[in-house]
This record gives structure tokens, sequence and C-alpha cells, in this order.
């Protein structure tokens, strides 16, 4: 995600049957940090040394609309539920 899903996506048999598949998730996230810090961690867009906060911004809030997830990119982590974590 890019960062959004915060991790590799492992598929698992399902434990029914072995019909379908779940998808396991590390949390890999810092909680102090917000949402839109989370998604760029260290893919930053940058102006030579200084980090271009307004454009980082902007792409991680694009990165969420196209995940159709509604949140506060200026929201901390911590402050969310765990669903929206994921």
């Amino acid at each position: 995600m890019s960062k959004v899903s915060s991790g590799p996506l492992t598929p698992c048999p399902s434990p029914s049957r072995g019909e379908g598949r779940f998808f396991y998730q590390e949390l890999a996230l810092i909680p102090e940090l917000t949402v839109y810090e989370n998604i760029v961690l260290g893919n930053e867009i940058r102006n030579g040394p200084l980090v271009n906060w307004n454009e980082t911004i902007k792409r991680a809030g694009e990165m969420l609309d196209k995940v159709r997830l509604k949140v506060n990119p200026a929201a901390k982590i911590k402050d969310l539920g765990v669903g929206k974590q994921q």
C-alpha cells in the first residue's frame, strides 16, 4: 500500500472445509504517529533533505480515498479502533 495495508497479506486456508481463504494482517503501526505519517513512513515526498508535508499529506489522503477509508489523516493511530487501523 504502499503502506495502507500495514504489511504483507498471508493467505491461509479456511478452517471450515478448506473453502475460501482468510488473510491475516500484521498491524505494524506506530500508535503515536498520525494516519498519514504511518501511511508514508519511509516514503515521504521530499524537496531535497526536507519533507514536503503538504504533498505527503495529500498523497496519504489519495491513498485513503482509493481504499474508501473515511478517516481523518491527521488522527493519531492510538485514537482509532482496531477496524480502522487495519
